[in-house]
């Protein structure tokens, strides 16, 4: 699976859970979630063949938490655990 296929697959995923995200800030929320950065690097490093294995990034949780809820990182840590 691509970056972007995880990284929108979530999004949509969290869109059903009722998590609405306009798509750029959804894109670089969930992509700081699973790869430390935001999503231009992220597809960037996969163009060039050197993204790292997605895993869940603590301080991307952090900052999702801090701009939407602990409720709401809670939500992003399961689906994006779930994908992964």
């Amino acid at each position: 699976m691509s970056a972007k296929e995880l990284i929108d697959g979530v999004r949509a995923t969290l869109e059903t859970e009722g998590f609405q995200m306009k798509m750029a800030v959804g894109r670089d929320q969930i992509a700081r979630v699973c790869y430390g950065m935001t999503y231009s690097p992220v597809i960037a490093a996969e163009r060039a063949g050197k993204l790292p294995k997605p895993q869940i990034d603590e301080a991307g949780l952090m900052d999702l938490a801090a701009r939407f809820g602990s409720d709401k990182a809670a939500l992003v840590r399961k689906v994006v655990a779930d994908r992964i």
